[in-house]
């Protein structure tokens, strides 16, 4: 009996040697599954704030393709600088998000882009898969694993060269479009697509007028008693996205179309971009230094400016103090060197009259301000070197009529003011109105040179979003 027993303990022995030799396997691949797979989603993690930074970084470079590729790989790198090359060019993907129908189309024109699309891999392809530490006993000895991101530009600072803050209308046969004076005078050929309209009130197309860009508005001024955030009627066309505020819609009829995407996903203007120019007048005063016209008569009396008939002078350059400006008839002014007026009531060009500027020239009106006929020459063809700020209260009531036949190269911010553009001249740079109304044949082109001034800084101000 004793050797019975003796001989079933070691058989017992034997069979448990066996079962734990057995069960060793699966529980190798339990602990692969608990530290493996633990350690595979603290990568992939890592790998998707890696692509949300890069896509975010790269997205903010647009139009210009060199630099998203640029930016995505910097940021890919410094936020995962231990992977290899996790991150490929030809998996850094320009192209329009559809924020209605949350889809993403690469394109080939970077001009019209408006998102980034960027996606990042630690795999065999790309030579750096993950190498992992129990899984090799069970015959695994790396994981492949990808992060995606598409990043969704928005522009709180204006879209274009029209910024209404409570309205914009545009009829006519006008358009919109883009250049940068830094790389040499406007070309149609080569004219980019930063046209933009933006508001916080409705946009309004009708006639055959076209924007080259975005219309962008978030609708929380108005309008009220209507549904419709965006009217397009006739022909008028929008190579670009259509956003609107939530609430509001877009209504075309007639020919009026839409290239791009539309939504409620406006962001308008931030208010506080758009304050009127608060500043305390320069001491100097140069009105000194106004001689006589040709004529021999007196332009400046009365602390006033005004000058008409054919009459000519020259003011030299300075800083200068009317109550009003006035040039009319077949007058000529020329400003021969920087110049500042500041104007406490009116200024106007009108008639035949001509005011020539040959060098950059700042000048700030408290009422309302007049432009057409022969209108203002800058000789530069450089919108920089003029800069015209109303500066009147928002109650004022100021009116800013931009008409006649000479091309205005300007940049025009005058938030307080309504803005009437009529007339068959083209204006290079931007407008920046309370409404803005534009009629006529006259076309605007956006340029893009002046975000780099420092009187105009809000504009290169670019917002960032992920997508859903």
């Amino acid at each position: 009996m004793k050797k019975h027993i003796t001989r079933t303990k070691k058989h017992c022995r034997g069979t448990v040697t066996v079962l734990a030799g057995l069960l060793l396997i699966p529980l190798l691949g339990l602990t692969a599954l608990a530290v493996d797979m633990g350690y595979i989603f603290l990568v992939r993690s890592k790998l998707q704030a890696t692509a949300d930074a890069s896509a975010s970084a790269a997205v903010l470079e647009l139009p210009s393709q060199d630099e998203v590729i640029t930016a995505a790989q910097e940021f890919a790198q410094l936020n995962y600088p231990d992977g290899g090359t996790i991150l490929q060019d030809a998996n850094i993907e320009i192209g329009v998000w559809d924020d209605l129908n949350k889809t993403f189309t690469p394109t080939g024109t970077p001009l019209t882009a408006n998102a980034v699309r960027v996606t990042v891999h630690r795999s065999e392809e790309n030579d750096n898969p993950l190498e992992l530490f129990f899984a090799p006993f069970i015959g695994v000895d790396t994981a492949n694993i990808t992060a995606m991101a598409t990043a969704l530009v928005k522009l709180p600072g204006p879209c274009g060269p029209l910024i209404g803050i409570k309205e914009v209308e545009m009829s006519g046969n006008g358009h919109t479009d883009s250049f940068n004076s830094d790389d040499g005078p406007y070309d149609a050929a080569t004219a980019g697509a930063s046209g933009g309209i933006c508001s916080n009130g409705q946009i309004e197309m009708s006639g055959n007028a076209t924007v080259n860009g975005n219309l962008d508005t978030s609708n929380t001024l108005g309008p009220s008693g209507s549904s419709y955030g965006i009217r397009l009627t006739g022909n008028a066309r929008v190579n670009g996205n259509a956003l609107y505020g939530d609430g509001f819609s877009l209504k075309t009829t007639g020919n009026a179309s839409v290239s791009g995407s539309s939504g409620p996903d406006g962001n308008g203007v931030d208010l506080d971009d758009y304050q009127a120019a608060v500043y305390a007048p320069p001491v100097p005063n140069d009105n000194h230094l106004i001689p006589l016209s040709d004529q021999g008569n007196v332009a400046y009396q009365g602390d006033s400016f005004a000058l008409s008939g054919n009459n000519t002078i020259t003011v030299p350059s300075g800083t200068y103090h009317f109550k009003d400006f006035g040039i009319s008839g077949n007058a000529h002014v020329t400003v021969s060197g920087p110049a500042s007026f500041h104007i406490n009531r009116d200024f106007s060009v009108t008639g035949n009259a001509t005011l020539l500027l040959t060098s950059a020239t700042e000048i700030y009106i408290d009422d309302d301000f007049d432009l057409s006929g022969n209108g203002i020459v800058n000789q530069s063809m450089t919108p920089n070197n003029l800069k015209i700020f109303m500066t009147g209260a928002l109650a004022s009531n100021d009116n800013c009529r931009l008409s006649g036949n000479a091309v205005l190269y300007a940049a025009v911010f005058a938030p307080n003011a309504d803005v009437d553009y009529t007339g068959n001249s083209d204006l290079y740079g931007f407008v920046v109105g309370r409404e803005i109304d534009i009629t006529g044949n006259g076309s605007i082109h956006y340029d893009e040179a002046l975000k780099e001034d420092e009187d105009f800084r809000w504009l290169t101000r670019k917002g960032t979003r992920l997508t859903a």
